[in-house]
């Protein structure tokens, strides 16, 4: 604890100066007594028998006030002896604080201050010291680049912090040169003094700037992952190992109309599904709603390494998969395959329709072909269909569905095709579209409003005879549009020899 002479705290006397008083006072009653002594030969010469009397009773009551003296100074040096030890001890126990302390008196002056406190301003050298003003050692810290906050506006900062240091009670959180922090206290006392001290808080800033860093990176991870689900093109759900849903996306939602509202309260599966129930959905699953709710939870404990398909709400299908997190939990992702089963429904009736072509073919003799009378000879068969009354499945109006069809028959029919144009007019006005085949073409046109479609197909039969293939593609388009009606014509193409001969 460091003060100086002109502004020290009251110190008791050394003990060397108490042992001095104590002997000086002691005397004072010795010494009556000896002059008593010594005038007793005199006072008795002089034929005064009374006065003996009285020396000797002044003389005991100096040497018992001379005892008297002696006990009290020794008790008073035992007091002062105890309070040095005290002293010294909280002197001791000051410097020993691990946060630098200084008190200022009621006139802002530097009264008293530890070790700690010292070293921590050390750069300040003399200026620190007792008596100095807290505006003067604060100029003093300033001047010498001690407050990193202040560099650039050195005289309002020092002003601000003049005013918050004769406010009752300051507190601060503040960044020293060497890049350690410190919490600065003022607390004013009642005798009007001022306790101050810092405490060193630099591990604690440091474990509170990695929490916040360790924050904003679990904020960005997170904005991240629902970036990420939001941008899937499926449903997504991720429940924890209590089966609680925690994250879900807008396709969810989408795809679940009827419960949307529950997804953002973390519900549990089972009341998700009964919520669904409820509301009017999972219809599909019949009348036994428990004994599924039972099958989809084993399920759900051990998810099957294939997706499975399953119908949705409007005659939609989901494909659902399935897989366990390593803390227990379990991710599904639901895509809706609706266009891929029909599609594939689609198809198995194609190649029904084919099967049945194929068998009607097979049941045809092979005739070869005739040379005409005129001595031309048939190069090609020409085919053509009018169909109405076409069935509502049929892709009347989507260009892309009915060039799948095309090609799919196509390539069913045993034909090449080698370029192919659809167009699609406004307003579901119908398809028109052309494959081209090395064998010569494939023509559809459709009437969405008439339920009407014409098909042309051309085979030559320049290097073999493709005559089955064509009836094979018509067929198969024609039951691919299954009319009510069909008109259906052929026509037998053929070339002249140069010679005009057959």
């Amino acid at each position: 604890m460091s003060t100086t002479p002109d502004a020290a705290a009251p110190q008791p006397p050394p003990a060397p100066t108490l042992q001095r008083l104590r002997w000086a006072v002691a005397s004072v009653p010795l010494v009556q007594a000896a002059l008593l002594l010594a005038l007793l030969p005199a006072v008795a010469d002089a034929g005064r028998p009374a006065l003996p009397l009285a020396a000797a009773l002044a003389l005991a009551g100096a040497l018992g006030l001379a005892a008297l003296l002696w006990w009290a100074l020794g008790r008073v040096d035992h007091v002062l002896a105890g309070t040095r030890r005290g002293m010294q001890r909280m002197q001791e126990l000051f410097d020993a604080l691990p946060l630098g302390v200084a008190v200022y008196d009621t006139k802002d002056r530097l009264e008293l201050f530890n070790d700690s406190f010292r070293q921590l301003y050390t750069p300040l050298g003399d200026a620190l010291r007792t008596g100095r003003t807290f505006t003067e050692l604060l100029r003093a810290a300033v001047d010498r680049g001690l407050v990193p906050d202040a560099k650039g506006r050195e005289d309002a900062w020092i002003e601000e912090r003049v005013w918050s240091h004769s406010r009752a009670a300051y507190g601060t959180l503040r960044e020293m040169p060497d890049g350690r922090f410190r919490r600065i206290v003022e607390h004013r006392l009642s005798d009007g003094s001022l306790l101050a001290y810092s405490v060193d808080v630099t591990d604690l800033v440091r474990r509170e700037q990695s929490v916040e860093a360790a924050r904003r990176e679990a904020d960005l991870a997170r904005a991240l992952l629902h970036d990420a689900i939001e941008a899937l093109p499926a449903a997504f759900e991720l429940f924890d190992a209590d089966d609680r849903l925690l994250l879900s996306n807008s396709h969810l939602r989408a795809m679940y109309p009827r419960i949307a509202h529950l997804m953002n309260g973390r519900p549990r599966w089972e009341e998700v599904v009964r919520a669904h129930r409820a509301a009017g959905g999972l219809q599909w699953v019949g009348e036994d709603f428990e004994g599924w709710i039972a099958e989809r939870q084993r399920a759900r404990r051990r998810p099957a390494a294939e997706p499975r398909v399953h119908p949705a709400e409007g005659g939609r299908f989901v494909r659902l998969h399935e897989q366990r997190t390593s803390s227990g939990g379990l991710v599904c992702v639901r895509v809706d395959v609706s266009d891929w089963v029909e599609r594939g429904d689609e198809l198995t009736r194609l190649r029904a329709a084919l099967d049945t072509a194929n068998a009607r073919l097979a049941a045809c003799a092979e005739a070869p072909v005739e040379p005409a009378a005129d001595g031309a000879r048939p190069r090609g068969l020409h085919l053509t269909a009018d169909l109405h009354g076409c069935g509502a499945g049929a892709p009347m109006a989507d260009a892309e569905r009915l060039r799948t069809l095309c090609r799919q028959a196509v390539d069913a029919a045993g034909l090449q095709a080698v370029g192919e144009r659809f167009h699609a007019f406004p307003d579901a006005g119908g398809v028109t579209g052309v494959v081209l085949l090395a064998e010569s073409h494939l023509a559809v046109h459709t009437w969405p409003e008439h339920a009407a479609v014409t098909i042309d197909v051309f085979a030559c039969n320049l290097r073999e005879d493709n005559r089955a293939r064509a009836r094979a593609l018509l067929a198969a388009l024609e039951a691919a549009f299954a009319p009510a009606h069909a008109a259906r014509h052929a026509i037998e193409r053929t070339l002249v020899d140069d010679d005009g001969g057959a």
